[in-house]
């Protein structure tokens, strides 16, 4: 009985060997050495190297190099793979296979894309211009590295999910994104200029130290979750476009967007802001969406006839700002379009509007309006809370036109007109005018005195 176990047991073992074989796929044949590519239209049917030999132009109607085996390497080898012009109806290097890789030359002049390839690629040391379609057209997983990518019709670089895209430079045209990504990507110290959106970013990316010059319409634009830090939108020629402009559960984080922008950063909800600066917006700095958390910015127009616009800082609902800046800008510094929220340590200074004006149910602690052409503090709503704040040299102090706001332990002094307006209906600490001696026994006072 044991013999006949022993050979049952052989006899699956057997099978299982001879199943196994069956199904372990078989690798594709490795070609010797680099294969020279010498002449147009090339197609590549077997992984491995190639190389061109020369320059290589296409003639009216012929196509480029089209890969259909998976794992090749195409070495340009300095050379230049020219079309036949946009007329032409031709790509420069296509086909559906993965884990294709381009490096080291110039494509040019193809009616299409220069290069479309699917999943994998891996695009190098390259200078893709002047094609009909984009520059570069790729699938899921690609990386871009050192490429330089100019005049593309559809434009620069797009790449689908998970892509990889660093130290390039996209000179765009006005009507198409520099570089787009659909989500998930990388993007590291490129520079866009000249693009309708400088950079068109998917959910899920991150984005670090890259630049959009000279776009029309946007210089970042995103969908949802994405990350965006030491990044510069900035516009020289003409005014035009938003700076930086996020989808909801995004962060920004030490961006800066300047000159002739008509909003420099705008938001979706539920979004963050750290240490950004906004400098000379034709319009709002920066509009905030709501549940939004704004720390340490600063928003700044140097003229104010030139930058008349909507102020610093608009500001939505349930939104927190703290140790932020607003100066010299057209309108107000922080002006509250929603309701609910908190604002404290932050500075107004010589706007021409109020420094902060404040709609309902926001706390307002620890702030300085300063030298600005309307209030300090200007409040039109009720349930506000204003604490411990100090205005100084503007138009008017504190001035409240709604019912049950609280306001106490302020400073008010040397304003043109009142330094406390707050009718009845709203509950106060009494206001002192004490030449500048602080009463302990009432610490809810206000007091409107030079201090």
């Amino acid at each position: 009985m044991n013999r006949n176990r022993t050979v049952s047991l052989s006899v699956a073992a057997l099978g299982l060997v001879g199943l196994v074989a069956w199904s372990a796929p078989q690798p594709p044949p490795v070609l010797a050495g680099p294969v020279a590519i010498a002449s147009l239209p090339h197609q590549i049917t077997a992984p491995g190297s190639y190389v061109l030999t020369g320059n290589l132009t296409a003639n009216p109607g012929e196509a480029g190099i089209e890969v259909l085996a998976h794992g090749v390497v195409i070495d340009l080898c300095g050379f230049t793979l020219r079309g036949a012009g946009q007329a032409a109806a031709s790509r420069g290097i296509w086909g559906a296979a993965s884990h294709v890789e381009v490096r080291n030359g110039t494509i040019e002049n193809w009616a299409f894309s220069g290069i479309s390839l699917s999943r994998g690629a891996k695009i190098r040391d390259l200078r893709i211009r002047d094609c009909g379609g984009y520059g570069l057209d790729l699938s899921h997983y690609a990386t871009v590295e050192d490429c330089l990518v100019e005049d593309n019709a559809l434009g620069g670089i797009r790449t689908l999910r998970y892509g990889n895209i660093t130290d390039c430079g996209v000179q765009g045209v006005p009507e198409t994104p520099g570089v787009q990504t659909t989500g998930y990507a990388v993007v590291e110290r490129v520079t866009s200029i000249g693009s309708g959106t400088g950079f068109l970013i998917g959910e899920g990316t991150k984005v670090s130290d890259c630049s959009a010059k000279d776009f029309v319409d946007f210089g970042f634009r995103s969908t949802e979750d994405v990350s965006l830090e030491r990044c510069t939108a900035d516009v020289v020629t003409v005014a035009s476009g938003v700076g930086f402009s996020l989808g909801d559960y995004s962060d920004l984080d030490r961006c800066v967007a300047i000159q002739g922008l008509n909003i420099g950063i705008e938001t979706g909800d539920f979004c963050s802001l750290t240490h950004c600066k906004v400098k000379e917006a034709q319009g709002p700095g920066m509009v905030v969406g709501e549940g939004t958390i704004v720390s340490a910015c600063v928003v700044s127009s140097a003229n104010q006839e030139e930058h008349p616009g909507g102020g610093g800082f608009l500001v939505g609902s349930q939104v927190q700002v703290h140790d932020s800046i607003a100066a010299r800008n057209g309108g107000s510094g922080f002006r509250y379009t929603g309701t609910g929220g908190r604002v404290e340590r932050s500075i107004a200074y010589r706007n021409s509007g109020h420094g902060f004006a404040l709609l309902g149910n926001t706390t307002v602690q620890d702030n300085l309006g300063s030298e600005n052409g309307g209030a300090g503090f200007r409040v039109d709503g009720g349930g506000v809370v204003l604490r411990e704040n100090l205005a100084d040299v503007n138009g008017d102090g504190i001035v409240v036109r709604g019912r049950r706001n609280l306001v106490i332990d302020n400073r008010a002094s040397n304003n043109a007109g009142e330094d406390f307006d707050v009718p009845y209906g709203n509950p106060r600490g009494v206001i002192l005018d004490v030449a500048g001696q602080l009463n302990p026994s009432q610490p809810e006072a206000n007091y409107e005195t030079p201090f």
